[in-house]
């Protein structure tokens, strides 16, 4: 019931972020300040400041293990949201607390000033090589980014993001060297269990890579043109709760350890065990996935993903699928899925002929409930107000996914038609 709510209603989710941010660092803030008394009552919203900063910061990183069942209630991009505004918001509370509050011993400040600047150092990377919010909005960041990801390979990024860890010990031991904080035993043995609670899950989610994790075998690689190719993987069982526009993260031990997202293109099945992938060449790694023989082994997690949860939530709406590039692999996966059932709408664009690799295969599915139009260059938004006609701008679901800044192009312009924000859904493949 709560998972539908939070998916449906947009005011109930963020009203479940306030939330779960304010909740957090209550337990330690009431611990330390009602065993403190009349002590540093000058200094209470400093000192506050810190420990929800602290807070935050361990639930950035609980966050970043992906769990699944709150994966399910809100999705995978707006987890990532949060984990990257509490990172930056901590950041900002961190500075008012070390900059501002008084602090005896050399360690002391040593400790809380080295945690600041590799925090700082850590959020900044990982905003410009990890989030997709500035190259999103300023394209020569993106045309930078590209650039020197030559030099900085993701693995690399992936291990700086760790950096955060560290700073996260360094904190803690800060808090240690603290004579008028580590007395109070009941908000010691809170900061503890919150340190190593969450640490603690952290590291068993990342050493015990192949734990809960699914296997299997690459069964077909098949070449779709110069840049495209699609994989066919088989798993040891089936894939359980496997929908249509779903995605997994696939590990393929031949190529590296590196994990990356992919969506299914097939339709899956009740007793899904196959799984097509279609992948275009745009980086040292997927050049090297081209190339992954058959026979080769895989883990995965997952699945993720919000679409079919949407779509069957909302039985009364049509769809419009809208996909960029390869970008329409998971829409293939819904078109599959869905035709039968519901009136839908798909509009790809490529970048050239060569890219139209799934003409033939939507040719044969288009009936009287499916419609595709396939078009070489980005759609405008004049070309869009021609292509949808008055009820579907108002209403239809619609599905954007493609790179960030092709989803963001497109979603401006169907908002300048009349589709409504609250019908938007999209996928941006950037992670």
């Amino acid at each position: 019931m709560m998972v539908n709510v939070l998916r449906r209603y947009p005011i109930a989710l963020n009203i479940f972020w306030v939330f779960l941010v304010i909740l957090v660092p209550t337990p330690l803030l009431l611990a330390l300040f009602v065993s403190m008394g009349s002590i540093a009552t000058d200094q209470r919203l400093l000192i506050a400041a810190g420990i929800i900063a602290y807070t935050w910061w361990l639930l950035a990183v609980f966050l970043s293990t992906r769990p699944k069942w709150l994966e399910r209630a809100v999705g995978l991009p707006k987890m990532y949201l949060l984990h990257g505004c509490l990172g930056v918001i901590a950041l900002v509370l961190a500075f008012l607390h070390e900059h501002y509050m008084v602090s005896m011993g050399q360690w002391i400040i040593v400790t809380g000033k080295l945690a600041w600047y590799l925090t700082l150092f850590g959020v900044l990377f990982a905003a410009f090589f990890m989030s997709g919010w500035i190259v999103d909005h300023f394209p020569t960041a993106a045309n930078v980014k590209i650039r020197m990801q030559k030099v900085i390979k993701h693995q690399f990024s992936i291990w700086i993001h760790r950096l955060n860890i560290v700073a996260i010990l360094l904190v803690w031991l800060h808090v240690e060297l603290i004579g008028r904080v580590n007395g109070h035993l009941m908000f010691m043995v809170l900061f503890e269990l919150y340190t190593f609670g969450v640490l603690g899950y952290y590291g068993w989610y990342k050493l015990d890579q192949k734990e809960g994790k699914m296997a299997g075998k690459v069964v077909k690689n098949r070449r779709l043109n110069a840049k495209t190719f699609q994989l066919t993987l088989e798993f040891q069982d089936n894939v359980p709760n496997l929908l249509a526009g779903d995605f997994l993260f696939f590990t393929f031990p031949t190529l590296s350890q590196e994990t990356h997202p992919f969506s299914l293109t097939n339709k899956p099945s009740e007793k899904s065990h196959v799984v097509v992938l279609t992948i275009r060449e745009v980086g040292d790694y997927t050049k090297g996935l081209s190339a992954v023989t058959v026979g080769s082994s895989f883990y995965a997690e997952g699945p993720f993903g919000q679409f079919s949860r949407i779509i069957e939530s909302e039985p009364e709406k049509d769809l419009t699928l809208i996909g960029m590039g390869t970008g329409v692999a998971p829409l293939m996966s819904i078109a599959k899925r869905y035709h039968s059932r519901r009136n839908i709408h798909l509009i790809w664009t490529v970048k050239n002929k060569e890219d139209e690799f799934f003409r033939s295969e939507l040719e044969n599915l288009n009936d009287n409930r499916l419609k595709s139009f396939i078009q070489v260059g980005r759609v405008t938004t004049y070309e869009l107000s021609q292509l949808l006609s008055e009820r579907e701008i108002k209403e239809n679901r619609f599905f954007v996914v493609g790179s960030s800044l092709a989803v963001l192009s497109v979603e401006r312009s169907l908002k300048q038609i009349g589709v409504s924000k609250q019908n938007l859904s999209d996928e941006r493949l950037t992670m």
